[in-house]
This record gives C-alpha cells, sequence and structure tokens, in this order.
C-alpha cells in the first residue's frame, strides 16, 4: 500500500477515499482514532491517512492533486437576489426564498438583484 494523502481529520480523509473509490481505485484510511493520543505521541503522526494499493498510486496521485487544488478553490458565491414571488431579499448562496419558498424555477422568471445591492 502506497501512502497518497495525509488529512488533517478523519472525515477529510473519507471524503478523498471515497472520491478514489469513486474513480475505480481501491482506498483505505489509516490512523483515524490516533487522534486521541496527540500528546503521547507526536502530532503529525496522529493524522488519518489515506493509502492505495502499489499498482493504483500513480492514478491515485492525479486524482488526489485534482482534489486538492479543487478543495482550496475559493468557493464562488452570486449575489444576492430578489424573489419574484414575495420580493425578499435573499442570500445568493440560496435557490430557494427563505420568506414564501419561491425558487426561481418554479415562477418562470429570473433572480433579480435587489435594488439596493452594491
Amino acid at each position: 500500500m502506497k501512502l497518497v494523502y495525509r488529512a488533517t481529520e478523519p472525515a477529510e480523509a473519507h471524503q478523498l477515499r471515497a472520491e478514489l473509490e469513486a474513480l475505480g481505485l481501491h482506498a483505505h484510511v489509516f490512523g483515524e482514532t490516533l487522534q486521541a493520543g496527540v500528546g503521547d505521541i507526536p502530532f503529525f503522526a496522529a493524522y488519518p491517512t489515506v493509502h492505495v494499493p502499489d499498482e493504483q498510486a500513480e492514478a491515485a496521485n492525479a486524482v488526489v492533486a485534482d482534489w486538492i487544488e479543487r478543495s482550496r478553490s475559493p468557493a464562488v458565491e452570486s449575489p444576492p437576489w430578489t424573489c419574484p414571488n414575495c420580493h425578499e431579499t435573499v442570500d445568493g448562496v440560496f435557490t430557494a426564498c427563505w420568506n414564501c419558498g419561491a425558487g426561481t424555477e418554479e415562477t418562470g422568471r429570473p433572480a433579480e438583484p435587489p435594488a439596493d445591492a452594491s
């Protein structure tokens, strides 16, 4: 088995493992329970690690590099929009209005930026 990634927490390691497996690569997470030993063992030794079979290491490294790049890219956030149904201002991360539940797809009209948005 080859080490392809050292995660900072178990959830991160399992997210990468799931992505590798979705692409047909066999991946395993090791050391996810070692964080309880921090203080008795070096901190970096407590990080969970993702490993793949030796013959899949090259393909896995390419997937890991892409995964790291995507996870470090800033999220693209849409500007606030005005609900075409009740005219409430809704944060851009949402596709449905918090007030009436209408979404832009339901009304058939595009969302419009709020009049006071700058």
